[in-house]
């Protein structure tokens, strides 16, 4: 075992932000739930890529303090299945339990959240023990952690002893705000926990009577201070966003006097009792009084939705002819409509609806599809007990906005929903009978017409569709759905989401009711995507299902989630079945897409005449039988790869490990010799290189006779005649082919087994390189020794993020060409043969690619002529070199980083010496610096255009600019400079460069 750079004397640096980002649930769906750096929530990740038994997996943790992902996760395993859980004995009349949620009555209506409070502002910090700091109790009565994501504020309308005083002190009380650095775009969540900063006085304590601060507007504990920054305790500018009003909290302080929960419960229903009173004596032309209650369960779906372009609706003023939207022809209104449906989902969702999805838009179109799409609706409505809300716009002549109701023509008013008449006060009423006059059945779906579609409306369609920016249309939208989200609330006050929408079954008579959760979609077996990437760009993106949880009594505010690759559902059933006539891709495709799987194989394999699935899982099968025949088996998404070992292409980026660089704190090598039990680098299938263990019996797969395969070796046995049982347990039968591609087989058989070499273990900082890496992938080492500095290949390579470092582990293996490494596939005997043309061929591509690339990832910018070294020239070092080409030859990135534009602008002659501002750009004229991992810097003079954003994350090859002759040039050229830890260095030290004077490539 040699154990390497345990001692490294730079094992790197992070140059840049890493970004993480993990979404469970759909990307984009409101429903999914996300988690990223900088939220408060997001505490660790894990991510392994394997192949084989290996299968890709993730974890990550999440700050859950108040337990609602806990209870939202373990409470949907309930509900999916299994045993009823035991409930509580019901409470008793003269019970009346100690309620530790109380509310702040002095927040606002909530008006002003997800606003943002000041764009830029100045933050400080409490809680380091500063003479200000007012001890560990906040103003509100509470412990403050210090340790957590908590900040103090106060309104700045707050006046010590004035009237309202206790408003304005309290305004901000439990609100979630969400504050961000701006110096480096780092964000929390934190929650209002205490009041200040107050303005200081001379003493440097806060000035009596108590004013707010006149710069400073938030104070942070220190948990939340070293999110945003790893700077000491100071002043930051920040932007703050109000994102949540702080309505309950749990409280410690004694002077809040608990409420019976009974006295609770009677409360909200007397308060909601007299609101629904007033609508129900609120008389409405022909309709009759609504007996339906409200839901806070709704379907919201557009309008026009199954139509063809002439089947109705309006294209509004702008002309008639329809638009593309979304890939289709369609009417203007139903665009509206659409959009309208987004925006409405979002409003009812903030003010605490729970939104019921509608089926899926039916591809077809016509009366036919519209029918049947209705019918959906009605029985989603009718299963769920959920409100439906059809979104349209009227003509724009003539037309009005206001209700059709959905009730079922009933004069009783048995049909008619209190919710109805709360939107008919906002947004006015038809007749009670319109829908029937049209001759439109009554499916209970209440129709609203938001307005007629108006010139200014189909003006924006026609600009967001031409423009692909729906932004300004969704501003004109948007106050429809405030405002039917804020008529919808004043019905719906103490009113819970329907029981079967929220699969809850609460007695509203019995206990309080509380917010459920639903969106079961995405719970467990959702997809959980894992984004991972620097400075807030996403680098590599893997999905997985979503299969475990663990929560910890002992560590209360974190919740852990796994994941697995989708191949994880071949290995939940064992099977015992057989197959004829079938080759293993068709066999492949028959198991994967069972489980809703797609599968990729480039060819057919064997035809089997029988293939036995004795005690096995799909996996299982797979893997065994893909092994034996030389296929690797890997998953990515809801993909399943099969395919052969890939070589290494000389034209790909090959990534360096380099000790000193980027190697990090761990690199271990290991060589095992070869056992039975375990192989190693001189065998690449244990036990079958040697007699002892050799099978001597196997089943005859036409008779089910065993059968000896080989006589005992009379001098093994001692020269007994005695009969012995020497020899391995009896095979299972295996898979018989018809024999026509076993040359093939051999072939990739005898590729797959050279992989079997020296085993290596590393473990670094992770650069934006890195995180490109998949299994199978080649690198190489440099630096270490003369044996080792060699090429490897990935076998399984983990990411991790946790406190604010992503760091790389993998393990790796040297690929050694097999000694016996041609098989005969069918009777699994190894023949010697060291002339093979697979091993040669092997051993070739990976000599051949040794030198190839530079020591540290680097490429030349650009092509040329290599006119002047770095050194000494004409009495100065020339500190970089020079590579001439013509006008507006492309530069390119020489490695990934963060390039900055140092200057732009500078005008120059086309040829020979410039004479137009040489000084531009202090002689540099044009120019660009890109910062990369690991202390370098390149500098990219003399430019003629800049073809990228200034401080922008560019990747190796990226074009960034021309060869030009500005600043102080003699002769159209590139100059360029490395930097090492801000030290100009010969760049000679990290490519090789050719002579002087050739030809660069």
């Amino acid at each position: 075992m040699a154990n390497i750079n345990n001692q490294n004397p730079n094992p790197g640096q992070d140059l840049l932000s890493p970004y993480c980002k993990v979404t469970i649930g759909s990307i984009g769906s409101k429903e999914a739930d996300v988690f990223e750096i900088g939220d408060g929530r997001l505490k660790n990740v894990s991510v392994t890529l394997g192949e084989g038994k290996v299968q890709s997996n993730c974890r990550f943790t999440v700050l859950d303090p108040e337990q609602k992902l806990t209870d939202k996760y373990i409470a949907y395993i309930e509900s999916v299945g299994g045993l009823t859980p035991l409930e509580a004995p019901p409470e008793t009349q003269e019970q009346t339990p100690t309620i530790s949620s109380v509310t702040n009555s002095a927040v606002d209506d909530g008006s002003n959240s997800g606003k943002v409070l000041y764009e830029k502002t100045i933050a400080s910090t409490f809680g380091y023990g500063e003479a200000t700091q007012g001890g560990t109790l906040g103003a509100y009565g509470d412990t403050i952690d210090f340790n957590g994501q908590y900040a103090a504020m106060i309104h700045p309308n707050y006046v010590a002893g004035a009237a309202d005083s206790e408003k304005w002190r309290t305004y901000y009380k439990y609100a979630k705000m969400r504050v961000t650095n701006l110096s480096n775009q780092k964000s929390t969540i934190v929650t209002v926990v205490t009041t200040g900063p107050f303005a200081l006085g001379s003493d440097g304590r806060a000035a009596r009577p108590l004013r707010p601060h006149p710069d400073r507007k938030i104070d942070l504990t220190p948990g939340a201070w070293k999110a945003l920054t790893e700077e000491p305790p100071g002043i930051l500018n920040v932007k703050i966003e109000w994102l949540e009003t702080g309505t309950t909290t749990s409280s410690t302080t004694a002077s809040q006097t608990p409420q019976p929960k009974s006295q609770i419960v009677a409360d909200l229903t007397k308060k909601a009792q007299k609101t629904l009173t007033d609508f129900i004596t609120f008389k409405i032309g022909d309709w009759p009084t609504p007996k339906v209650g409200a839901t806070k369960s709704i379907i919201v779906f557009p309008g026009h939705a199954a139509d063809t372009t002439g089947g109705g609706g309006t294209n509004g003023t702008s002309g008639v002819s329809p638009v593309t939207y979304k890939g289709e022809s369609r009417i203007k209104e139903f665009v509206a409509n659409d959009i309208s449906v987004e925006l409405f989902k979002e409003e009812l969702t903030k003010a605490g609806f729970t939104i019921i999805n509608a089926p899926t838009l039916p591809s077809a179109r016509g009366n036919a599809a519209r029918t049947a799409y209705y019918e959906q609706i009605k029985q989603l409505k009718e299963s769920t007990g959920a409100y439906a809300l059809e979104l349209h716009f009227d003509t724009p002549n003539g037309g009005k906005s206001g209700v059709i109701p959905g009730g079922k023509y009933d004069s009783s008013g048995n049909s008619l929903n209190v919710m109805d008449v709360a939107l008919g006060r906002s947004f006015g009423t038809f007749s009670f009978y319109h829908r029937q006059s049209l001759g439109g059945p009554a499916r209970g779906i209440t129709l609203l017409e938001l307005d007629p579609l108006n010139s200014t409306l189909t003006n924006l369609i026609d600009s967001a569709i031409a423009t692909n920016n729906y932004q300004a249309l969704r501003n004109a939208l948007r106050p429809y759905a405030q405002k039917a989200a804020a008529a919808l609330t004043t019905v719906t006050s103490g009113v819970a989401v329907s029981n079967e929408a929220a699969n809850s079954s609460v007695n509203s008579a019995k206990s309080p009711q509380v917010e459920n959760t639903s969106a079961a979609k995405t719970l467990t077996g959702a997809q959980i995507t894992v984004e991972l990437g620097y400075g807030g760009k996403t680098i590599s993106a893997t999905s997985f299902i979503h299969v475990g949880l663990r929560y910890s009594l002992f560590e209360p505010h974190a919740l852990e989630f796994t994941g697995q690759s989708a191949s994880w559902v071949l290995t939940q059933r064992v099977k015992n079945t057989a197959y004829q006539k079938i080759t293993f891709k068709k066999l492949a495709e028959k198991i994967t897409s069972s489980y809703g799987m797609k599968l990729e194989m480039p060819e057919d394999g064997p035809l089997y005449e029988y293939f036995p699935q004795r005690s096995q899982t799909d996996y299982e099968a797979l893997l065994i039988e893909a092994r034996r025949i030389g296929y690797r088996v890997y998953t990515k998404g809801a993909t399943l790869y099969i395919q052969p070992r890939k070589g290494i292409d000389p034209n790909q980026q090959i990534f360096v490990l380099q000790y000193g660089e980027n190697m990090g704190t761990f690199f271990e090598v290991t060589h095992q010799a070869s056992t039975d039990s375990k192989g190693g680098a001189r065998s690449s299938q244990p036990g079958s290189n040697n007699s002892t263990g050799e099978r001597k019996f196997e089943i005859d797969p036409d008779s089910g006779q065993i059968k000896q395969k080989r006589k005992e070796n009379v001098t093994g046995t001692g020269n007994s005649l005695d009969a012995s049982t020497t020899g391995s347990p009896l095979p299972l039968p295996a898979p018989k082919t018809t024999g026509d591609t076993n040359a093939s087989d051999s072939q990739r058989k005898a590729n797959e087994d050279r992989i079997k070499g020296i085993i290596a273990n590393a473990e670094f900082p992770t650069t934006p390189e890195a995180l490109t890496l998949d299994p199978d992938t080649p690198f190489k080492t440099e630096g270490i020794s003369t044996v080792l500095d060699r090429f490897w290949v990935v076998d399984t390579i983990t990411h991790e993020y946790e406190g604010g470092k992503l760091s790389t582990k993998l393990s790796c293996y040297s690929p050694i060409a097999n000694k016996k490494d041609t098989a005969d596939i069918n009777n699994g005997e190894i023949k010697t043969d060291s002339n093979n043309p697979v091993g040669k061929a092997v051993r070739q591509v990976f000599d051949n690619v040794a030198g190839f690339y530079g020591v540290v990832g680097f490429i030349f910018p650009t092509k040329g002529i290599y006119t002047s070294p770095f050194g000494p020239r004409g009495g100065r070092n020339h500190n970089g070199i020079d590579i001439a080409n013509k006008l507006g030859t492309p530069i390119y990135a020489a490695a990934s980083g963060t390039a900055v534009i140092n200057q732009s602008g500078c005008e120059f002659s086309p040829s020979g010496n410039n004479k137009i501002n040489r000084g531009c750009g202090g002689g540099f004229g044009n120019y660009i610096t890109i910062t990369h991992a690991n202390g370098y810097q390149t500098i990219y003079a003399h430019l003629s255009e800049i073809n990228i954003e200034n401080n922008t994350q560019v990747t190796q090859g990226q074009l960034i600019g021309t060869m030009g002759n500005s600043g102080g040039s003699n002769g159209v050229h590139l100059h360029w400079e490395v930097l090492k830890n801000g030290r100009k260095i010969n760049p000679s030290s990290v490519i090789k460069l050719p002579s002087l004077m050739s030809t660069i490539l």
